[in-house]
């Protein structure tokens, strides 16, 4: 039985991955820490090389596999086990994958919210680990059915847009976007680093710790890069996808303008931002990417940065007023828009002021949030005395 809202006990909420890293800027920076902040006890169990307490909230660290299956058994596993022992009166998961783990915290009788980051079964699809067609449709039926089945057992749903909310049930799902956070961001010192003179610089601010993939179209900007005569710079933030992608982007021509700077805490990538002229946002035209919004473009917007990115359809939708589109599989596209941004330096500050307008009066995580607190509030039927 949940605790009378008039007492002093805070109410328990443990967020669970077994995917993302401990600080992952969705799930710890905007979603925990604002909890903790209005006043819940937030528990985040994630892989992770220790316990430690962080902004308010308590890290559990589990062990994460050194491969994909181990990853979901000996992760899964262990992401159960911290989860009992933190015996919350909600959880909220972050990956498919636990899925399983939410069907038994419901036989405990707690309060389970799915939080849906991205077209899961079409994702799937464009797997090339996935090596085999006929395995590789299986897994997205498969993940379709997963879906459903949270749909059905879970007390509430998260998506990050509108149409991924048309899946799940109408009374459980609340959609929040994943938009930057205003004052994070503006408080964010600019980076001390060095670049070149009247240089332009492109960023490309990997999303998640394994930011720089094949996926993300990273050969094919650093191939843009190489075609531009004039001093430009590529500034690449995140882990690479693995050893031998970033080798092979390092034979392509342009890789000796690249700074490769690894994965950052979110305010320093903001103030890499501060100093950037252009941010990059591109993906591969693949279903999944095609109906999902970037984070990182909103978090350009805010930096009033001009936006080159993916030429799909809802991508013009929301960034048509501060973006210019290419393929993104053409580094000559996307060489002559950074040729454009380069040299039309009041192109550039219009796109970007429009941008940050945008921001300000529509896509801050300030608003979202209060969206999330609601969605708690109504799962854990906390009277509001309004």
């Amino acid at each position: 039985m949940l605790p009378d809202i008039q007492t002093d006990q805070a109410f328990r909420i443990c967020h669970l991955t077994s995917v993302h890293l401990p600080f992952d800027t969705r799930i710890f920076q905007k979603e925990c820490v604002s909890l903790a902040r209005n006043g819940f006890e937030v528990s985040l169990v994630a892989p992770h090389d220790r316990d430690e307490i962080r902004e308010g909230v308590r890290i559990i660290g589990v062990v994460r596999g050194g491969h994909r299956l181990l990853r979901m058994t000996q992760t899964v596993y262990a992401v159960y086990k911290a989860a009992i022992r933190v015996n919350a009166h909600l959880y909220h998961f972050h990956d498919p994958e636990l899925i399983s783990i939410a069907l038994l915290l419901k036989l405990h009788r707690k309060r389970v919210i799915f939080d849906v980051h991205e077209d899961y079964p079409a994702d799937i699809l464009s797997k090339a680990w996935l090596r085999w067609n006929g395995i590789r449709r299986f897994a997205g039926v498969l993940a379709v059915w997963l879906e459903k089945l949270a749909g059905f057992v879970c007390d509430g749903i998260v998506t990050v847009t509108r149409d991924l909310g048309k899946r799940f049930p109408v009374s459980k799902t609340e959609v929040i976007h994943n938009f930057p956070m205003i004052n994070l961001l503006d408080q964010a010192p600019s980076a001390e680093i060095e670049k070149l003179s009247q240089a332009t610089v492109f960023v490309f601010a990997g999303g998640h710790a394994w930011g720089l993939t094949r996926d993300r179209c990273i050969k094919e900007l650093v191939s843009a890069i190489g075609l531009l005569k004039t001093e430009r710079e590529l500034w690449l933030i995140g882990h690479w996808e693995s050893e031998d992608f970033r080798a092979e982007c390092s034979r392509v021509k342009g890789f000796e303008r690249c700074k490769c700077f690894g994965f950052l805490p979110l305010q320093t990538v903001y103030g890499y931002m501060k100093c950037a002229d252009v941010g990059l946002a591109m993906y591969r035209p693949e279903k999944g990417f095609m109906r999902c919004i970037p984070t990182k473009a909103f978090e350009y917007m805010a930096t009033s940065l001009p936006i080159i990115m993916s030429d799909f359809p809802i991508y013009r939708e929301w960034f048509h007023e501060c973006a210019l589109f290419v393929n993104p599989l053409d580094p000559c596209d996307i060489a002559e828009k950074m040729t454009m941004l380069t040299n039309d330096v009041e192109l550039r500050y219009r796109l970007g002021r429009a941008g940050r307008r945008l921001v300000e009066r529509h896509f801050s995580w300030e608003a979202e949030v209060t969206k999330l607190d609601s969605l708690y509030q109504r799962v854990l039927h906390i009277e509001t005395g309004t």
